[in-house]
């Protein structure tokens, strides 16, 4: 077979313990596989990065094998940027992507280098593979050329979760051919959504989310956040939607995503909040929603909403957030065609490269 340089790309933001599990595991099932390089990007973590990295993996690092970058300028982790950044630092013929908790399983190069020969014009991803673990859904192999025809990552996602499914939509429409990868290759550190999102907008920095029951199928939210800003919509449970209405009018059930946003995207404005009322401004408009009793609020409607206190609940609104805002992002391109994304560039920003 031709040979093949092969980058596994990582970013990491303080998920140090995670990287230092999954790399020298992956460093151990990939040993068979010469040109390959590691690109660690550390993402402006709050923790040391470098130090326990040099500790573990001495020789990789002096060897090359494993080359560690860091950006200083991220408030916040956005995948969409730092892959896109961690890409361009590769050298590889072929960039892989490999999340900071993924174990990538023995030979997987190897089984990346074979693909690629033998299959022509083709890319690697874990789209629309049944009953796999979300935690490995960010997997994805490319050509670097092909990578480069669509801009990279789509970096107006801003959350998390659908840039990959974002990134593979739209490399089917340049013509490449999808095809997943094992699952043999598929593990990953197990852990909650809470950690998954601790860096990302909506993560740390809510303050909290306010819920108002309108019927079976439908409730507002109100999602305010430390910097005095909120994001507010009506979340529709589709599944329950339809089987209301398949039972006044038989139509087949909706089988699309469960949950959506019934105004498409958010509407945002910003809150201030006294003893007795809270203040949502948007577009010059206020609406004044009364305290009613510590955790509930009144509208003049007389709607009541309830702060959400129970842990998992909050965890799951949360990341629902997170997913629907960026699911906007990739659906729009869908409907418009729109392959090529970031026309001002990608991956763009400062960063150092560790050396001894």
């Amino acid at each position: 077979m031709k040979p093949c340089k092969i980058s596994f790309c990582t970013t990491v933001m303080d998920r140090l313990p995670h990287l230092l599990q999954t790399l020298s595991q992956n460093i151990i099932d990939n040993i068979d596989y010469d040109d390959l390089e590691f690109i660690i990007l550390d993402y402006n973590s709050s923790q040391e990065i470098f130090n326990p990295l040099y500790r573990n993996f001495r020789t990789e690092i002096e060897s090359g094998r494993v080359k560690i970058f860091r950006t200083n300028d991220p408030l916040h982790y956005n995948m969409s940027h730092s892959r896109n950044m961690a890409f361009n630092l590769a050298s590889g013929d072929i960039l892989c992507n490999i999340d900071a908790d993924n174990f990538t399983g023995k030979g997987f190069a190897a089984y990346v280098q074979r693909m690629f020969h033998f299959n022509g014009a083709i890319f690697l991803t874990t789209h629309n593979i049944k009953h796999v673990n979300n935690d490995v859904l960010g997997r994805i192999c490319v050509r670097r050329e092909d990578f480069q025809n669509v801009n990279g990552y789509d970096e107006r996602m801003k959350h998390y979760g659908f840039d990959d499914f974002d990134l593979a939509n739209r490399l089917e429409g340049l013509g490449l051919r999808k095809l997943q990868i094992s699952k043999h290759f598929l593990s990953a550190v197990k852990h909650s959504n809470a950690t998954r999102m601790t860096n990302f907008p909506g993560g740390k920095s809510h303050y909290d989310v306010l819920i108002r029951y309108e019927n079976p199928y439908c409730s507002e939210l109100i999602l305010r956040f430390k910097n005095g800003t909120y994001s507010r919509a009506h979340i529709i449970n589709n599944h329950i939607k339809a089987a209301i209405e398949r039972c006044r009018n038989p139509l087949p059930l909706n089988k699309h995503f469960k949950f959506s946003i019934q105004e498409h995207k958010w509407i945002e404005g910003t809150w201030t909040e006294s003893s007795k009322s809270l203040y949502l401004n948007f577009s010059n408009n206020n609406t004044i929603i009364k305290r009613f009793k510590n955790d509930v609020y009144q509208t003049k409607e007389q709607h009541l909403f309830y702060k959400i206190t129970n842990p998992g609940l909050l965890e799951v609104t949360l990341f629902f957030y997170n997913q629907i805002s960026n699911r906007n992002i990739m659906d729009e391109n869908l409907m418009n065609k729109r392959f090529k994304v970031n026309d001002g560039g990608y991956g763009k920003g400062k960063y150092v490269t560790y050396t001894l």
